[in-house]
């Protein structure tokens, strides 16, 4: 309901019961969550619950809406919902933490309370800025097609593989699978130089021995040479 996407009916006549049905063109909603096609008017679909399931997780992970509306018009929230940008996750958490421990060591000079603790916002940067930014496209069908999509994304996301709202490359596919067998890939880089530093180790005392070996025929010849010389 607060989505927009439904709103209650007049009972039916004769059921004497209240039914729930869409609403496509009535601008029921929470402009904090509401989608670009909802601010406008437009037909709501489930898309419009990816869109608003996505500010929910945005604020979640930073701290923050994605967009602030303070004392605006009508006319203004719509164009800031339909063609505004909003900050990454991880810059909008960037700021959120600056902000709170600015107000933390205001705080602290008078009340001497204790720091809290909040999130690295490294560590939104990749899978999940771009998990959100897919949910939140301006356009629907560039969103994640269902609900079910978007929260295997996020699944996936947390076990290590790749997802869906990032372009899947080489490097990338690589990066996932180190971090999901971080102690096989150890393992596998220390073999690595072992066989390396063996390899190098032997090539350099088959060197050194041929070096050798040169030497010794170089200095036989020169004794050989010098006992000709004495002997005429």
């Amino acid at each position: 309901l607060d989505f927009g996407v439904a709103k209650l009916m007049p009972p039916e006549s004769g059921s004497g019961r209240e039914t729930v049905q869409t609403a496509a063109g009535l601008r029921l909603m929470t402009p904090e969550y509401a989608s670009p096609e909802q601010a406008q008017g437009l037909a709501v679909t489930t898309l419009t619950d990816v869109y608003s399931l996505g500010v929910i997780l945005y604020e979640l992970l930073s701290g923050r809406a994605p967009y602030r509306f303070e004392a605006q018009s009508p006319i203004e929230i719509l164009k800031k919902i339909s063609e505004a940008d909003f900050p990454k996750p991880s810059d909008a958490a960037r700021a959120t933490r600056e902000n709170r421990d600015a107000e933390t060591r205001r705080r602290a000079k008078t009340n001497k309370i204790s720091k809290p603790e909040i999130g690295n916002p490294k560590s939104l940067k990749g899978d999940l800025d771009n998990i959100v930014l897919k949910a939140m496209r301006k356009e629907p069908a560039e969103r994640y097609a269902s609900v079910g999509q978007f929260s295997e994304d996020i699944r996936r996301h947390l076990v290590g593989l790749p997802v869906v709202a990032r372009p899947v490359t080489v490097g990338y596919r690589f990066a996932k699978f180190v971090q999901r067998n971080k102690a096989s890939v150890a393992a596998a880089i220390l073999l690595f130089f072992i066989l390396v530093g063996g390899i190098i180790t032997t090539t350099w005392q088959a060197i050194r021995a041929r070096r050798q070996e040169e030497l010794t025929r170089i200095e036989k010849q020169r004794a050989e040479k010098r006992f000709n010389d004495v002997r005429r």
